[in-house]
């Protein structure tokens, strides 16, 4: 808007707002929603603040989803 020195009202802002806040395409995943979450089964300690990665544990022992070396995982997914 300000390169093109749009208002709110015009046409084009209009439709770049609902392009950028509001557009979602195909290629978009949801990983979560919401804070505090408790997962099904109640993972041991506080509940996860974020959920943007991996989680796991083995016993009450949560493995550290950053370290490379102990934590590996892959993403597939199958068209419809």
């Amino acid at each position: 808007m300000l390169v093109e020195n749009l208002k709110l009202e015009d046409p084009k802002a209009v439709e770049y707002k609902a392009y950028f806040w509001g557009g979602i395409d195909p290629y978009r995943i949801k990983l979560s929603t919401g804070r505090d979450i408790v997962l099904n089964p109640p993972q041991a300690g506080d509940p996860l603040n974020t959920f943007g990665y991996p989680f796991a544990q083995v016993g009450d022992a949560t493995i550290d989803w950053l370290d490379p070396a102990t934590f590996k995982y892959k993403f597939t997914f199958r068209e419809k």
